[in-house]
């Protein structure tokens, strides 16, 4: 099992869950998804890196009716 793994890694393939705001495409890597939630994640990394807390940057999605 190990090996497959290794073999698919080494070939780019995305294994497991996808990224929020990303898509596998037919080649199985990974590739940017919808446009919203790609604003979504580079909001929330401005937001961070401003100095808020992953608390209220979730406060504030909820209330901007942001869904997952």
């Amino acid at each position: 099992m190990k090996r497959g793994k290794q073999a698919v890694a080494e070939r780019g393939i995305w294994q497991g869950r996808i990224p929020y705001g990303y898509v596998r495409g037919d080649d199985g890597k990974l590739a940017l998804g919808d446009e919203l939630k790609i604003n979504t994640v580079c909001r929330i990394f401005a937001e961070y890196t401003s100095g808020r807390s992953l608390r209220s940057i979730a406060h504030k999605l909820n209330a901007d009716g942001v869904s997952a």
